[in-house]
Parts: C-alpha cells; sequence; structure tokens
C-alpha cells in the first residue's frame, strides 16, 4: 500500500515510506507499536544528538572527528544496553548520520 501510495502522487522521497513499513512489520498489532515506538525514540535521539552535534562543530569545527566518533559511540551503548533496546541504538545513529 505505501509502494501504491508512493507511485502514484509521484513523490521524491517516497521509498522512505516503504523502508518504514518494511523495517516495523511484525506479527502482531502490538509489535508493531511497540517498534514503531523505538523507531521513533531513536529518532528523536538520534535528532538532539545531530542538534548538539551541529552547535558543537560550528564552536569547534577541528572537532569534527571527535564529534561524528562520540556520536556513533552512543548509538552503540545503546545497542549494546540492552536486548530490547538494540533497534533504539541502531535507528539513532542512522537518524544521526542522515540528519548530522
Amino acid at each position: 500500500m505505501a509502494f501504491i501510495f508512493y507511485q502514484f502522487f509521484d513523490l521524491s522521497f517516497g521509498y522512505w515510506a516503504v523502508i518504514t513499513v518494511a523495517a516495523v512489520m511484525q506479527m502482531t498489532l502490538g509489535l508493531v507499536l511497540k517498534k514503531s515506538l523505538l523507531r521513533l525514540s531513536g529518532t528523536l535521539i538520534g535528532l538532539l544528538m545531530a542538534y548538539v552535534a551541529v552547535f558543537l562543530i560550528q564552536q569547534y569545527p577541528m572537532a569534527l572527528l571527535l564529534i561524528f566518533a562520540s556520536g556513533m559511540f552512543l548509538s552503540a551503548l545503546i545497542i549494546f544496553a540492552h536486548k530490547d533496546l538494540a533497534y533504539i541504538g541502531i535507528v539513532c545513529g542512522i537518524s544521526f548520520i542522515f540528519i548530522g
């Protein structure tokens, strides 16, 4: 359905809707809602990290590599901290890279 919507309206980045549907598909509604909440949490954390990174890079442009590595390290910590929260860390890292 997301693919049909994407094709019908000829959206420039509509493939993200298809990727999102594939990423959150689960067997039951409860699992879909849980995964959606994890995805939203990871995106918001990644957004916050990217905002801080952009602010720091403006203040300290030479620290770009250190700031990027710190963001990836924080994402990895979330991934390995708890098995149920690993998806948050993955989405957080992806969001940090694309937003930042």
